[in-house]
């Protein structure tokens, strides 16, 4: 599998990612606002303070989905032996990305699951190489291959 292609698709999934954040920022929104001309009381502004928080949150969701997106563009995605950032690592029949962290996506009849540089199985992956083996979580893997 070419690496650009896996690295076009993590790209395309983060841009719905962030296209879906934004429109549900947006509409929560443009619900919540208080108006100047309607007649507002203490349980409207209770509402509106809780409101505040929840609109906070949908916008860190906005701020998360723009770093990981600029996390991926600037993954060079070229070939690799060792585990590190962008490299493709097959273990026990799975294909993990060095990436971002994401839902698992099936790109060319195989399934991926990306992974970031704060997970803590990529703590005990970086750096090994094909062949090497480790156990996480009372099961043993072996790198059966990286690209």
């Amino acid at each position: 599998m070419d690496k650009i292609e896996i690295k076009k698709a993590l790209i395309e999934l983060e841009k719905n990612n962030l296209d879906h954040a934004s429109m549900t920022h947006e509409d929560f929104l443009s619900q919540n606002q208080l108006k100047r001309d309607d007649v507002i009381d203490f349980d409207d502004r209770s509402h509106y303070k809780e409101s505040e928080g929840l609109a906070n949150s949908l916008d860190h969701q906005i701020h998360e989905h723009e770093a990981h997106l600029k996390t991926l563009e600037n993954i060079p995605f070229t070939a690799s032996t060792v585990v590190e950032p962008g490299a493709v690592i097959c273990l026990n029949d799975r294909r993990m990305v060095v990436a971002v962290a994401k839902p698992s996506f099936i790109l060319g009849g195989h399934h991926y699951l990306p992974i970031s540089t704060d997970a803590p199985i990529y703590k005990l992956l970086e750096g090994k190489k094909k062949g090497d083996r480790f156990s996480f979580n009372g099961r043993d893997f072996t790198i059966s291959d990286i690209y």
